[in-house]
């Protein structure tokens, strides 16, 4: 990684943190960070460095709409209105990601908050797509948990207005009643459903022992990997199809946007579909594109669009073995890898050291 590339990344990850830190302590109005961010965005057809100016402004102004520090230090129950953006079964139990949109002040007031809590409730209700009224606290003060839990109760339950998400709703509940019609055994649905939409929490103390013991867990949880079998598969079934190839690469991508919200838009999820859609762009302009480029400008897309993910382990864990992948990968095939031993061989090693 050259100079260049390090002192980018330096001073995107100084402007995040600088617009994060200063929102917290100082709490500028929105109306000037929307003003900071126009004129940097301006100002950066004429001079890049302005571009950090409005990186900054908009991690400040993101950070503000998702920061929940007013609600939580209020210490009373409050009434929300949000809309259920993932349910994941847990044994007997359902845990509830709901992204909420007001906070009921008073009778006649409200505030807009934009921030995600997590539920849990007993009864296995689904509400997925579905928009709640809410009453109770926010808990947990932790900025590593990017899901702050909340503690109350779900007064009502309507429709929501948003037809992509109740289009995501019963698409998760028509793969979920499949794998219930098509499997008798509760086990091998929980394992079926977890495969594709995500959830070890779906499976019982027992089981998820054995699966770790097995070394296997990790196929419950929904990763970069599923994501490329999601790709690998349309592009077969669009192969047979007698479209342009720009076409294609925009069904693909499509797809897999669609995909990311059936999984609740997980962060390794996430990741692999930015990075998929930018080199897919790449493809299309017909330009090369570095692969630490790509990885980059998803975690500046991340940031911009959720400054709290810096803290997130998830998201850590994610970017930290796509970065080991593009940095180290090429280093041990320079060193390690003949390019005259038989082809087979090598794609068995270069598998092998992308495990690492």
């Amino acid at each position: 990684m050259g100079v260049t590339t390090k002192s980018i990344c330096g001073r995107i990850l100084t402007a995040v943190v600088i617009g994060i830190v200063s929102q917290y302590i100082i709490k500028i109005d929105c109306l000037i960070l929307i003003g900071i961010a126009t004129a940097g965005s301006l100002l950066a057809l004429y001079r890049t460095e302005f571009l950090y100016l409005a990186i900054y402004a908009l991690v400040g102004l993101n950070f503000t709409f998702i920061s929940p520090f007013l609600f939580v230090q209020s210490g009373r129950e409050l009434v929300f209105i949000g809309q259920v953006v993932e349910q994941e079964p847990i044994q007997d139990q359902s845990r509830i990601s709901i992204k909420l949109k007001k906070c009921l002040v008073s009778p006649t007031s409200d505030r807009r908050c934009s921030l995600p809590v997590e539920i849990s409730k007993s009864e296995n209700i689904r509400l997925l797509g579905k928009e709640i009224v809410i009453k109770g606290r926010i808990t947990g003060k932790s900025m590593s948990r990017r899901k702050y839990r909340f503690a109350g109760k779900i007064i009502s339950v309507r429709e929501n207005s948003s037809i992509f998400l109740s289009m995501i709703g019963r698409s998760r509940a028509f793969i979920e009643s499949t794998f219930k019609r098509f499997f008798r055994n509760r086990i091998y649905e929980n394992i079926s459903s977890g495969m594709i939409l995500g959830g070890i929490n779906r499976l019982s103390t027992n089981d998820r022992l054995i699966f770790r013991d097995a070394g296997i867990l990790h196929i419950m949880a929904v990763s970069g990997l599923h994501v490329g079998f999601v790709m690998l598969f349309v592009g077969a079934l669009l192969f047979l199809i007698p479209f342009n190839r720009h076409m294609k690469v925009l069904l693909v991508c499509a797809v897999l946007l669609f995909y990311a919200s059936l999984t609740g838009w997980r962060p390794s999820v996430f990741r692999a579909t930015v990075m998929t859609m930018l080199f897919s762009l790449a493809l299309i302009s017909e330009r090369n594109v570095k692969a630490l480029h790509v990885v980059n400008v998803t975690a500046l897309i991340f940031l911009v669009i959720d400054p709290l993910i810096l803290f997130d382990l998830g998201a850590q864990l994610s970017f930290a073995a796509v970065y080991g992948i593009v940095i180290l990968y090429p280093q041990f095939k320079v060193n390690y890898v003949d390019p005259r031993s038989n082809r087979l061989f090598r794609i068995i090693l270069a598998s092998f050291f992308v495990s690492l």
